[in-house]
């Protein structure tokens, strides 16, 4: 017999919107709950159609069953990074305390640039090599979510002796970076990071890097204005969050 459509159709629309956004961290909690209603409508579309035919329901609900698998796997390699960028925090807190009676006067280290210089982040452990930048109008490819324009550097980052080193927490959870766009007089104006603006990199951001290996990834931020210039700086370790070792303003005009 004929299948009967509707909720085959609604499932395949639940599960295809919700596996396009399953792979966007935060976002992907929205993906998940598209799931499950797709799934639910996929479950009763199988009663309805139990002696019809079930092609868009089977599409639908495998969609849907797709969309839940690659958020929960998704979530768990962001939570894998975080374990990582925790156990790197702690580490450092060690070194730091053995440290902290060697030396009776600090010696100020020079601030180097940003763009194609190779950065020594994290006690030496890996370094990160900014190799360019730009802005990304709102609605342009890279900057489809939200209604702001963006800020988006692109990046290598070369592990030196990090046994727990992913590219995504490189930049955002260990190499302490502060990305500001100064146009408030009262307080200062942290960027929030955007949505991955090159997705290139979308299976790779959280990957492990081997010991002497170098990966590629980029980072976005959403500007608060499109005139305001935007410094970004890194400290030598989330610890030393203080000591400055590179900095660069960028012009956005």
């Amino acid at each position: 017999m004929e299948e009967k459509k509707v909720l085959g159709i609604i499932a395949i629309i639940f599960g295809g919107f919700g596996m396009l956004l399953s792979w966007i961290p935060i976002i992907n909690n929205f993906a998940f709950v598209l799931g499950v209603i797709g799934l639910i409508l996929g479950v009763i579309a199988f009663v309805v159609n139990r002696k019809n035919k079930k092609v868009l329901t089977i599409i639908g609900t495998s969609l849907s069953i797709a969309t839940i698998i690659i958020v929960i796997a998704t979530q768990a390699i962001f939570a894998k990074s975080w374990d990582n960028a925790t156990k790197s925090f702690s580490n450092s807190t060690s070194l730091s305390n053995n440290n902290n009676s060697k030396s009776d006067s600090p010696k100020k280290q020079s601030i180097s640039k940003i763009i194609n210089t190779p950065i020594s982040i994290d006690n030496g452990k890996y370094e990160l090599t900014v190799t360019s930048y730009k802005v990304i109008p709102f609605g342009q490819p890279g900057n489809t979510y939200g209604d702001k324009p963006v800020i988006a550097f692109w990046y290598n980052v070369k592990n030196i002796k990090d046994d727990n080193l992913d590219p995504t927490s490189a930049w955002i959870s260990l190499g302490g970076a502060k990305v500001i766009q100064d146009n408030n007089s009262s307080q200062v104006n942290t960027l929030n990071v955007a949505s991955l603006p090159d997705e290139n990199f979308l299976t790779t951001q959280t990957q492990k890097i081997k010991i002497g290996g170098t990966a590629q990834n980029a980072v976005a931020y959403t500007l608060t204005d499109e005139t305001t210039p935007v410094t970004v700086s890194f400290a030598k370790s989330v610890i030393s969050n203080d000591e400055i070792i590179a900095k660069e303003t960028f012009n956005i005009k």
